[in-house]
């Protein structure tokens, strides 16, 4: 399997990474076939319900906190297609696949089967790859412009065709306008390529190109920056991100490789660290431009950590975790170019754990489709007992646009907006403890009666449901 050549070999070396890649999807699609979303992807859908035109998607994300090509994306297909959050879920699935791709393309042309393979393999079953991979976020498509630009970046420094630095520039560009982590991992590459070109004197001639790469994508920032001003001036102001310590810095690693396996954090992280002191040992050693660009690319995610907790320490927090997704397929390159050389025994090893800490985190992330929150219960009660003339009444302010996630805007009703004098046949309150309710004089007051009916919830807001109907 590890020493076979020729074309057939090649051929049969391709058919694995398509077969491991379109299994992965299936993986992925299979978390798809639920109601089940966070706050972050109900504003992504409250944006798309609430815009009809490009111009207000646009607007809308300006007065939010980040920039908006995910939602440019996303808004031809709710076109044509609907608010369906299957699509929403399956639509992030695209750019993993095609990230995935890459490493058939980019990774399985500059090294071996080898490599390519682990890196699809790391790059899927770090566990938080998979939990990104179906949210109605910009994650996954921050991610595979980031790994983009940087396979484009070493691809311009070694053939410097015309072709390598107009994709640098798209990859980068594209990973600015969605997420502004994405962002700064794309500084750091354009920052290490460039060093890149200037420590090597037959390169230096290339800077004219990377200077107008850079001053291209400046340019076509530009109408950007008024918002991206607004948004920082916000930010510096409040912001919800709490403060960061040894505590939460050390949370980091949890975030990003933790899994019901024991010990799964440390074993990764001792992994990569492993990786790190191989691969820095062998530059050293050789001085190989693939050792080289391996190690380079585990220092987009190290780099762009580094960033943000700069300056969440000088201005306010604003950096968590997650905010690393756009360079994991880098950081599983990296692991990939040094452990991809490793004795057949080490590297079947190697696989065999992967494999076994994908249908680990696979079994984490059903549970948290289908089963963490209490959403199939509370729609299958309303399919059974909400009727057309029914009122459903919260008391959450907080998650209205959540609510109108699952609920015809029609039937839905803050409380201190109802008029109980209203005609419905019943009111259903959703009473999260600590929040307005009604009295008991002001129901006698329009004859009504309140029931309790049983425990439920949405996303991971857990309430009461009561029954409000006319006393007989």
């Amino acid at each position: 399997m590890w020493k076979l050549t020729g074309a057939d070999q090649k051929k049969r070396e391709y058919a694995l990474m398509l077969l491991l890649i379109v299994g992965f999807a299936l993986v992925y699609l299979s978390l798809c076939f639920n109601h089940n979303i966070w706050t972050d992807e109900a504003f992504t859908i409250d944006l798309l319900r609430n815009c009809d035109t490009y111009r207000e998607a646009v607007q809308f994300t300006a007065g939010d906190v980040h920039p908006p090509l995910y939602y440019l994306i996303l808004k031809p297909f709710t076109d044509v297609f609907g608010i369906r959050l299957f699509l929403l879920k399956a639509l992030s699935i695209i750019p993993m696949l095609l990230t995935m791709g890459l490493g058939i393309t980019f990774v399985y042309r500059r090294y071996d089967f080898r490599t390519a393979f682990l890196y699809i393999l790391m790059m899927a079953v770090i566990p938080c790859s998979m939990e990104y991979a179906v949210q109605v976020r910009m994650y996954s498509w921050a991610m595979f412009f980031v790994t983009s630009c940087g396979f484009a970046a070493a691809d311009a420094y070694d053939r410097g065709k015309r072709r390598d630095w107009i994709f640098l520039g798209l990859a980068g560009v594209a990973a600015a306008y969605t997420h502004y982590f994405a962002f700064v991992a794309v500084i750091w590459i354009y920052g290490f390529l460039f060093l890149a070109l200037l420590w090597d004197a037959g390169k230096r001639k290339e800077l004219l190109w990377w200077l107008a790469a850079v001053l291209l994508s400046l340019a076509a920032y530009a109408p950007w920056l008024r918002a991206l001003q607004n948004q920082v001036t916000g930010v510096s102001k409040n912001y919800w991100i709490g403060a960061i310590d040894k505590e939460v810095l050390l949370s980091y690693f949890d975030t990003l490789f933790e899994t019901k396996l024991p010990y799964s954090t440390q074993m990764m992280t001792f992994l990569f660290g492993a990786a790190f002191v191989w691969l820095a040992v062998e530059v050293i050693r050789k001085r190989k431009q693939e050792d080289v660009l391996g190690l380079l690319a585990c220092l987009p995610l190290v780099m762009t950590a580094v960033t943000g907790v700069a300056v969440s320490l000088i201005m306010r927090p604003v950096f968590i975790a997650r905010y690393l997704m756009p360079c994991i397929p880098l950081f599983s390159f990296f692991f990939a170019v040094a452990w991809g050389r490793a004795e057949k025994k080490i590297y079947a090893a190697l696989l065999v754990f992967s494999f076994f800490l994908g249908v680990v985190d696979y079994e984490k992330n059903w549970y948290v489709e289908y089963e963490s929150t209490y959403v199939p219960q509370t729609e299958a009660f309303f399919a059974e007992n909400l009727g057309e003339n029914d009122l459903i009444v919260y008391n959450y302010k907080l998650f209205d646009f959540i609510y109108l996630c699952y609920f015809e805007p029609e039937q839905l009703c803050y409380i201190e907006d109802v008029d109980l004098s209203g005609d419905y046949d019943n009111i259903w309150l959703l009473d999260t403890h600590y929040n307005p309710d009604f009295s008991e004089e002001e129901l006698e007051q329009y004859g009504w009666q309140k029931t309790f009916v049983g425990n439920y919830g949405i996303e991971h807001d857990e309430f009461k449901i009561y029954r409000i109907s006319k006393s007989e």
